[in-house]
């Protein structure tokens, strides 16, 4: 592998890094404000985090993280696709973690931070934003 090519990957993967941490403090400020301030249930609340946090990936990925010049249309509906499989196994993180193991519906969103983002960036890399 070129040398260039290495630096470009890891300036990817640091902008997709920079991008997934805003989306990712979006989700996390949008959860609270539901739980806490709106009192909704932290598994209806952490879906419209998730989604709040999807708008903010989608454009962030697309305008710098990838550079992406496809049409919109076609790729947001791969990002959707992909951002939805995120969104199950984030659903169902959170789920287990707070109904099942009675834990505080942070620790859930920690483990959602801690596994999700990887596959996310490997799908978004060679199928979404190609």
């Amino acid at each position: 592998m070129s040398k260039d090519v290495n630096q470009h990957s890891l300036h990817q993967v640091a902008r997709f890094v920079t991008v997934g941490v805003i989306a990712t403090g979006v989700h996390g400020v949008a959860l609270y404000m539901l739980v806490e301030n709106i009192l909704l249930e932290p598994l209806v609340a952490n879906s419209f985090a998730f989604l709040s946090a999807v708008v903010v990936s989608y454009v962030g990925h697309y305008r710098w993280t990838y550079n992406a010049n496809s049409r919109h249309a076609h790729t947001f509906l791969k990002f959707f696709t992909l951002a939805s499989m995120g969104f199950a196994m984030n659903a169902l993180i959170m789920e287990v973690t707070v109904n099942t193991i009675g834990l505080h519906y942070l620790i859930g969103f920690l483990i959602i931070v801690l596994t999700i983002p990887a596959a996310t960036y490997i799908v978004g890399r060679y199928w979404v934003f190609q």
